[in-house]
């Protein structure tokens, strides 16, 4: 075994607690990681299975899956170097004036660096397997807290998110384990190395430029005296100190702020669109799988529907038409009404009989609920609409080479409840005949399964189904508890972990700031010899847990506020409903109070912890 490989075992041997923060940071990181991986792959499986329940949709939700485990998994690797690199770099500076008189005595560079990289290496060969241990628990753990989470009865009674191991996933995570610890070991060694052998052994660092030096705060001196000015410029002296403080900070912020923005926008989006669509519970559709439009006709159409509207207790209502596309490739519905709607819907707009409609309305959903209907397109009344026709020809879907043309004869700018549906995040243009490529009945009748029969007792009275046309059942109930489960999962997986990550960052801001103590012990011991009371210490120390807090948070909210306005992007960019952002003022309330009370309370503690110290024993430097 090498000397530089001895020197590392000895300071590990030697330094129990700071191994003991090194390894416990390591597992927790590693861990997490383990977790993550399983997590998403136990999630795409089981999601895969309930997706198969609705019309054969498996493998649908793995992209999904896997894309937050990866999201997540990054997020996780950045926070956990933070974390490791701090420990070795705490490790790196108990050991400065070691390396210093190493230097002296014809230590190399390289050898300094091998000495930091073996204390990474033997430290990986513990953590690595206790922290893929701790991952399986933590991953069965969040496995038990997401079915308490999230419902999946309304969908099967026998599927749960199930304990998986999938051995590439697992295989990537470690890896990617290991490249973690080892780099944040090689950052501080490289810096070790860098460090001349004077200033090690002195204790300085003569590389810092002349205008890194601490000046006086004049105003932290006024506001809070003498005190205030020795928080400030310890503050300043050790940036590098307490970075790794105001990242994890700055990170744990985040997290919540954006988990906070995604389950609200989410848990609304999801809210108004059942509101929007009036929560059905039962439909049957009508469709041509060869064709592309089935041979129905607007006089069929509201024969059949006058027929339903006779006999059912219930609103019913109906979509009927065609996707097309504009020459800028963007999307349009073609609806057919039935006769009695269409006429409701052309009174609305004005327009006379005949006319086609542009449906101008896209719902926005504020905090409170409340719908707004605002008009997003410029569209007017005679501008006429150049479209292109979708095809099916050998069961092969395209788009017609020549376009037909449409005359907006009308315009409905706000909509009553009872046609909601018909506000979507596509123009929708409502016309008295044409292609029917989809017929859909929907309801919310007291017996789903009777209503289904009644639908295809009628149409099959007064209509002939031709080749390739068939009907689909639109179990409504289960599709929404399908959504509904996907955005549980999100929110839960999202949830879980961020509070797995805010306890990782604890960990730094507590190994930091206890650390930081600890090497500061001189520096009480002069002051206090100098005339500074206990209360005067504590003051200092409670100024500068209030101005790092105060650094962090003058980054860390602005950044989770940012964080969480593209949560709400991303989660909402195709969704029909615009909600309204909500900005996360309670929870920016609740991260400012948490990291000042949780800053403070670890700072008091850890200056506690010095009463039992000799001053004289701690200005010669004797433990």
């Amino acid at each position: 075994m090498s000397l530089t490989a001895k020197l590392a075992i000895k300071h590990i041997k030697n330094s129990p607690r700071q191994t003991a923060w090194s390894i416990f940071g390591i597992v927790l990181a590693v861990g997490m990681l383990v977790a993550i991986g399983g997590f998403g792959a136990g999630g795409a499986y089981t999601l895969d299975l309930l997706m198969s329940e609705i019309e054969g949709m498996a493998g649908a939700i793995d992209v999904l899956s896997f894309t937050l485990a990866a999201v997540l998994g990054l997020v996780v690797a950045f926070a956990g170097m933070v974390v490791i690199s701090n420990t070795f770099r705490v490790s790196a500076l108990e050991r400065t004036k070691q390396f210093g008189i190493l230097k002296s005595v014809g230590a190399t560079k390289r050898q300094i660096r091998q000495t930091v990289m073996y204390e990474g290496l033997f430290l990986l060969a513990i953590g690595l397997p206790l922290g893929t241990v701790a991952g399986f628990a933590m991953q069965y753990l969040a496995l038990a807290i997401k079915n308490a989470l999230v419902d999946v009865s309304a969908i099967s009674e026998t599927i749960r998110f199930t304990f998986e191991i999938e051995p590439v996933v697992l295989a990537i995570t470690l890896v990617l384990s290991i490249v973690v610890i080892m780099l944040s070991a090689w950052l501080p060694a490289r810096r070790a190395a860098k460090t001349p052998a004077i200033d090690a052994i002195k204790g300085t660092d003569t590389r810092k430029n002349k205008r890194e030096k601490a000046k006086n705060p004049r105003i932290i001196g006024k506001l809070f005296g003498f005190e205030g000015s020795l928080a400030a410029k310890q503050l300043k002296r050790s940036r590098r100190h307490f970075r790794a403080t105001v990242i994890s900070i700055i990170t744990s912020v985040v997290l919540i702020l954006a988990s906070v923005s995604l389950s609200t926008h989410m848990s609304r989006s999801f809210d108004g669109r059942i509101r929007q669509l009036g929560a059905p519970t039962a439909g049957l559709a009508l469709g041509s799988s060869y064709t592309g439009a089935t041979a129905m006709d607007a006089e069929t159409l509201t024969r059949i529907n006058r027929e339903l509207r006779a006999v059912l207790d219930t609103t019913i209502t109906t979509t009927a038409g065609t996707l097309r596309r504009t020459a800028e490739n963007q999307f349009v519905t073609v609806l057919v009404a039935d006769r009695d709607e269409y006429l409701e819907l052309i009174a609305l707009a004005g327009a006379p009989d005949g006319s086609n409609i542009l449906i101008n309305v896209h719902l926005e959903i504020d905090a409170h609920g409340n719908i707004t209907h605002i008009n997003p397109f410029t569209t007017e009344v005679g501008e006429t609409i150049s479209l292109y026709q979708q095809t099916v020809t050998d069961g092969n879907v395209g788009w017609a080479d020549t376009p037909e043309y449409l005359t907006i004869g009308g315009i409905i700018t706000e909509l009553p409840e009872q046609f909601l549906y018909l506000s979507e995040s596509v123009k929708i243009i409502i016309v008295p005949d044409g292609d029917m490529r989809f017929i859909q009945w929907v309801a919310t009748p007291p017996n789903p399964e009777a209503f289904k029969q009644l639908v295809e007792g009628v149409v099959t009275a007064n209509y002939t189904l031709q080749e390739g046309e068939i009907f689909m059942v639109l179990d409504f109930i289960q599709a929404l508890a399908v959504v509904g489960a996907v955005i549980d999962f999100m929110l839960a997986y999202v949830q879980i972990f961020s509070v797995m990550l805010i306890f990782l960052g604890l960990t730094n801001v507590i190994s930091t700031i206890v650390t930081n103590i600890k090497m500061r012990a001189r520096e009480f011991a002069i002051l206090t010899s100098v005339g500074m009371d206990k209360k005067g210490l504590h003051r200092m120390l409670s100024l500068e847990s209030i101005l790092s807090s105060f650094r962090a948070l003058l980054l860390g909210l602005p950044i989770g506020y940012a964080m969480a306005y593209l949560m709400f992007l991303v989660g909402l960019e195709s969704n029909p409903i615009g909600i309204v952002f909500t900005p996360p003022w309670l929870a920016m309330a609740f991260c400012a109070v948490g990291v000042f009370v949780i800053t403070f309370v670890i700072m008091q503690a850890s200056a506690n912890s010095l009463k039992k110290g000799s001053v004289i024993d701690s200005i010669r430097g004797v433990e």
